[in-house]
């Protein structure tokens, strides 16, 4: 046709000089979408409005599935088994990146809640020097012959918190109050442990979940105690909370000369980075299986129905329960190993 690609140029003084700054092309002069991403964009884009001013956390995995759940439930039309133009199924071509250019397509950003939690400068910097004098004792342990390396297992690392409440969810840009709420216990900080072993025979070790239970009654209230491979613990009279130290088994560890190190929580990175990319495999894998659950309980309308002190609705979602958790945590481990 001759026409030249639409073009915008802008250049302006600023105080480090001048900037110039090119778009790709002009709104409007992009490549046609298929039709069937114009069916399904006003679709996506009416019910993630919808989730958001309930004030559901959303992010774009959860818009993926979200995504491919309108598909599959439409019955004319485009449908689960629809292919496009080269015989491709459609709902296979919803991926990450189509995501993310719907987003961009609709202005859809990741918007941070007021309130997020960080450590201090002074907090890191004492778990920097913490773990910078363990990992020196360590190596001259080594050097000296006095520690043998293959006979050192790390699990402090391994008890983290699996909390999916960062501060974050997808909004529009511009957006000045950002509001949003998830299950109780279900995206705000449960505490996962886990033993990773290192060697030709790694692996991670069954888990162990830790819930809140003040008045430590047992049976647990919503647990089973019949479940296959689940074993009740009372913290109090196991660990008696953070009294788990080398003094109370000391009997076992001169037997196998063996002692107990202790670091700074969040020392994870800087001690073990190998085992916070496991650590991040097992969130990963229990985000997904979580999303999935979420999505279940907002197809189910299973809400909470609470309201916030302005009288705004909250848009928390039921509680699925202990149980539930449990087998999340059992099969992130299973799918990771």
């Amino acid at each position: 046709m001759g026409t030249k690609r639409g073009r915008i140029v802008i250049s302006a003084r600023r105080p480090g000089g001048r900037r110039r700054t090119s778009t790709k092309v002009i709104g409007g002069r992009g490549r046609p979408r298929n039709p069937w991403v114009e069916w399904l964009y006003p679709r996506l884009l009416e019910e993630f409005d919808r989730l958001r001013k309930l004030g559901v956390k959303l992010e774009p995995p959860l818009l993926l599935q979200l995504a491919k759940e309108i598909l599959s439930d439409n019955t004319d039309g485009y449908y689960a088994r629809s292919v496009d133009d080269k015989g491709a199924l459609i709902i296979n071509k919803i991926t990450s990146r189509w995501v993310q250019t719907f987003m961009e397509a609709h202005q859809i950003v990741l918007r941070t809640q007021s309130g997020k939690k960080q450590l201090s400068a002074a907090k890191i910097l004492h778990i920097e020097k913490s773990v910078a004098f363990h990992l020196g004792e360590l190596r001259r342990g080594f050097a000296d012959g006095s520690l043998d390396e293959d006979a050192i297992a790390n699990i402090d690392e391994t008890h983290f918190v699996v909390d999916f409440d960062n501060g974050k969810t997808l909004g529009f840009s511009g957006e000045k109050h950002i509001k949003y709420a998830d299950v109780v216990s279900g995206g705000e900080g449960l505490t996962m442990v886990v033993r990773l072993s290192g060697g030709a025979s790694a692996q991670i070790f069954p888990p162990m979940m830790i819930f809140m239970n003040a008045e430590g009654n047992y049976p647990i209230r919503g647990v089973k105690d019949n479940v296959p491979g689940l074993t009740p613990v009372d913290a109090r009279r196991l660990f008696s909370g953070q009294l788990l130290r080398a003094f109370r088994c000391r009997d076992e560890l001169d037997a196998i000369n063996a002692d107990f190190k202790f670091l700074p929580p969040h020392a994870t990175d800087p001690c073990q980075p190998a085992d916070s990319f496991v650590i991040a495999q097992i969130k990963d894998a229990w985000k997904m299986k979580w999303n999935e659950k979420k999505m279940a309980l907002i197809n189910d309308n299973c809400w909470q129905n609470n309201v916030r002190k302005d009288g705004s609705w909250s848009g928390k979602l039921r509680n699925p329960g202990k149980s539930f958790f449990l087998e999340l945590a059992a099969e992130t481990v299973r799918t990771v190993n």
